[in-house]
């Protein structure tokens, strides 16, 4: 898995990727200098990026359900929860993005937000938790915007 901390990493990432990643920068409407410090990503979206490169890397995905796993066989990266491999989950974040090309993933863990997971799609496609995933967020959200 490759991990994005800040601007300069993102270079490395796949175009569609960097170009996400570079939108949501420019959203946030920051100085240059602020999203190339060491970790700046942490401070600005609360985490890094995560690009998924293999279905062994969906291990690192966390959810917020506890794992039933024995701890010898949870990811570190979870901390004690979930992957998305054992469970599905509702997520802050959990769609299709570029133009259906990846899947983003995002759990908020701090008030700036957390780690988001980018998954390419024919990795995501081999996890049946990321599908139930989307649908469960997409469904959790809907009925959260009439309250």
């Amino acid at each position: 898995m490759r991990v994005f901390t800040n601007a300069e990493e993102i270079n490395e990432a796949p175009k569609p990727v960097y170009d996400f990643i570079e939108t949501l920068l420019k959203q946030c409407e920051l100085e240059d200098e602020d999203a190339y410090a060491k970790d700046a990503f942490n401070s600005i979206f609360g985490g890094a990026f995560y690009l998924v490169e293999n279905e062994e890397d969906l291990k690192s995905i966390y959810t917020s359900t506890e794992s039933n796993l024995p701890p010898d066989e949870q990811e570190e990266i979870c901390g004690g929860w979930a992957s998305i491999v054992e469970k599905a989950d509702v997520f802050d974040t959990c769609e299709h993005i570029l133009d259906g090309t990846y899947v983003q993933i995002l759990l908020c863990t701090n008030n700036e937000g957390g780690n988001t997971f980018i998954i390419p799609r024919g990795i995501a496609d081999k996890c049946d938790n990321i599908r139930r995933s989307i649908m469960l967020t997409k469904e959790a959200w809907q009925n959260n915007e009439g309250h």
